[in-house]
């Protein structure tokens, strides 16, 4: 698959790297233009009516995450904000899609961060998700002493990773990257439910 183009195939196109070169987009812009950018992905388009962005979470190599507020209810919720600009390639978009669909199917398990909606404008795709502020377990690890869990707090914490290793294998789901990093708690109480963040790896497999 190749990259999209704009109607200005002549014109020299520029880096198709990660880094975003002010490009315009549509309607005047030569050279390359992101999949991203001409893809309709079918979310709503009311994200700015329905949630007002907050404080900065942290950030990858496509979007950043946001803690954000819902306007009509007040609920604190997690938003991952994704740039089509970096959409460079059809897989970037069709890896977007796929964690949405990921995230729909595993909806309601008590260890995966529950998704609420998905959301699109000109330049952004958002992932409207639970907010957990319990920080992740490789955190948590480390500030055991000696960085080790008991036998006993393990087996708490492997329990839950199995349920979502489990439950992912009911829907013909592969994770592929279950790693202390992206499992996050609930909240900072003792005993918070572990959740699992990170699909961007996952795929759905045929046995």
């Amino acid at each position: 698959m190749g990259l999209c183009t704009s109607s200005s195939a002549a014109s020299p196109a520029g880096p198709a790297g990660n880094k975003e070169k002010g490009r315009k987009g549509s309607g005047g812009g030569r050279g390359v233009v992101a999949c991203g950018k001409r893809t309709d992905f079918g979310y709503d388009k009311d994200f700015e009516a329905r949630y007002a962005l907050g404080k900065l979470l942290g950030h990858g190599q496509f979007g950043y995450t946001f803690a954000a507020v819902d306007r009509h209810s007040d609920e604190r919720v997690a938003v991952k904000r994704i740039d089509k600009n970096k959409m460079v390639l059809p897989v970037a978009v069709e890896d977007v899609k796929r964690e949405v669909k990921i995230l729909k199917a595993l909806h309601g398990h008590e260890n995966v961060v529950h998704f609420y909606n998905a959301f699109e404008d000109d330049n952004y795709i958002y992932i409207v998700m639970e907010l957990c502020e319990g920080g992740e377990l490789l955190d948590r690890i480390l500030a055991k002493k000696d960085s080790r869990y008991s036998e006993k707090d393990a087996a708490v914490v492997v329990r839950q990773m199995l349920k979502v290793a489990a439950e992912c294998h009911l829907h013909g789901l592969v994770h592929r990257d279950m790693k202390p990093e992206n499992f996050l708690f609930k909240s900072s109480k003792e005993g918070s439910p572990l959740k699992a963040t990170d699909f961007g790896l996952s795929d759905f497999i045929t046995p």
